[in-house]
């Protein structure tokens, strides 16, 4: 009896494949990340703080913060402290719905083993913040806490980032002294044996008086 070999149709190929990629996925991985359901972002307004703050379920709390006279800086609150310091990879991923672009390097920083064991500068800050504005998702890549087995994932969604942002920014334009230095921190010196200042002193006062 003669038997023809059937092609498979494209309509099945979809199926087929959401078959075997369970297979093929590597089980060493923990994920982090609030669904769309859950996702939020709140803001947190004070007279002279402000924060913009998302919830990862079983992982901690992600922060964008801006005080006055500080810098804007981003921070993680995590349910358990790591168990000693490591160095973390920054990526922006597409989130689920969305196609066409691969991962975006974002570089590297280090996590410390405390509470908050993650706080970047005010540029890699700022990057991710912009990635959440473009609708990506920014992610933390390391190993687990526990032996280093597993690679862990932390995920930051997008989700109802972009309604939260102008109650954020409509708070930080009521802080005074953004984004510089504070004189408060930094040290006053005198010339040698008198009570005049230093040049570079008083080209510092000049320039708080200014940004008053």
């Amino acid at each position: 009896m003669y038997k023809r070999d059937c092609p498979i149709h494209p309509v099945f190929l979809p199926f087929l494949i959401s078959l075997l990629l369970p297979f093929s996925i590597d089980a060493r991985q923990q994920q982090y990340q609030a669904s769309m359901e859950v996702s939020t972002w709140q803001v947190q307004a004070g007279r002279n703080y402000c924060s913009l703050s998302h919830e990862i379920p079983q992982f901690g709390v992600a922060r964008f913060s801006q005080a006055s006279g500080k810098r804007f800086q981003f921070e993680i609150d995590t349910v358990q402290p790591p168990g000693s310091p490591q160095s973390v990879k920054l990526v922006s991923m597409l989130p689920p719905w969305k196609y066409g672009e691969a991962d975006k390097p974002l570089g590297y920083a280090e996590m410390l083993n405390n509470k908050t064991p993650l706080q970047l500068p005010r540029k890699q800050a700022l990057r991710l913040y912009y990635e959440l504005q473009q609708g990506r998702m920014p992610a933390l890549i390391f190993d687990d806490w526990a032996d280093g087995t597993d690679q862990v994932e932390v995920r930051f969604s997008p989700v109802r980032f972009q309604q939260s942002q102008n109650a954020f920014h409509a708070c930080i334009d009521q802080l005074v002294y953004l984004d510089f230095e504070p004189v408060s921190e930094r040290t006053i010196h005198f010339s040698t044996n008198s009570t005049a200042l230093k040049l570079a002193t008083r080209k510092l006062l000049r320039q708080f008086q200014c940004r008053r």
